[in-house]
């Protein structure tokens, strides 16, 4: 099972800690540390949950939130 889950914060701390978790539990995650980081990697992947935070600077994730609903 290859299931992908992207993680947007902009806190490396939060993002590394939820990678390792996320990975010792045979999960694919995909880290972002930006909202525009965010939508790029939505160009090219599907992931299968996204864990995003709201309040980040300097695009908080209700951007990219309601950008992302372009994804098939």
């Amino acid at each position: 099972m290859d299931t992908k889950i992207l993680i947007v914060d902009d806190s490396p701390y939060i993002v590394d800690g939820l990678v390792a978790l996320l990975k010792r539990k045979d999960y694919t995650p995909v880290a972002a540390h930006s909202g525009g980081e965010a939508l790029t990697l939505l160009n090219t992947i599907r992931p299968d949950l996204i864990l995003l935070d709201i309040m980040m600077e300097p695009m908080d994730g209700w951007r990219p939130l309601t950008r992302s609903n372009r994804i098939p």
